[in-house]
């Protein structure tokens, strides 16, 4: 669906392995290692159909377009994967030629009011959980982040306002406070926002 569209490059870190059959096909899960320009690395959960998987495995370079969809199965709870749609793999030389590795673009509705607020180094930033239809009425929640000018907009939205937004898929760890836990964290980190009408009849 044009609503949610991801086209990500990188190099697969992990073997494929099962993850779930549905109408007679196998879907398998393995992670991308993505590079940003500050030598920072996004490590981003894929999922790829066998009807589609070839000669992917550990250490291929590939390019993939597709969606960001939240799972729900197999014990996996709330968590993000990168959908699929299509593959294709590349040599190293081409792969650094890209100039951007991680594009997302979606469309969707506020689920919650913004929340807002200033880092200790004083930055504004401001979390947004939005909704993106689906496909057979479903519908995804995800994590979405802005940072600056950005967040100070995005706080100027309100729950059931329709946005677009073009940003990246990042991964970061988060420390749970007063525990000995770490996280991984799969968000949204947004570029571009604006508020888009929600056309009569949509389901948010």
């Amino acid at each position: 669906m044009e609503n949610n569209k991801i086209n990500i490059a990188g190099k697969i870190i992990t073997e494929p392995i099962f993850m779930y059959s549905k109408y007679n096909e196998a879907f398998y899960t393995c992670y991308m290692e993505i590079s940003r320009k500050s030598d920072t690395v996004d490590t981003i959960p894929i999922i790829i159909s066998s009807k589609i998987m070839m000669n992917i495995h550990k250490n291929s370079i590939a390019i993939i377009q597709g969606q960001l969809r939240r799972y729900h199965i197999n014990k996996i709870t709330n968590k993000y994967f990168v959908f699929t749609q299509t593959i294709k793999t590349i040599s190293l030389d081409e792969l650094n030629k890209i100039e951007n590795l991680n594009i997302i673009e979606l469309t969707g509705t506020i689920l919650k009011q913004p929340n807002f607020r200033v880092t200790a180094q004083g930055r504004e930033v401001t979390d947004l959980k939005i909704a993106v239809s689906r496909s057979h009425s479903k519908s995804d929640y995800i994590s979405t982040i802005a940072w600056g000018r950005n967040a100070v907009f995005a706080n100027s939205l309100k729950k059931k306002d329709g946005i677009i937004l073009l940003g990246r898929l990042q991964s970061r760890k988060y420390y749970i406070k007063h525990t000995d836990k770490v996280i991984d964290i799969i968000e949204v980190s947004i570029a571009t926002l604006n508020k888009k009408e929600i056309v009569q009849g949509s389901d948010f």
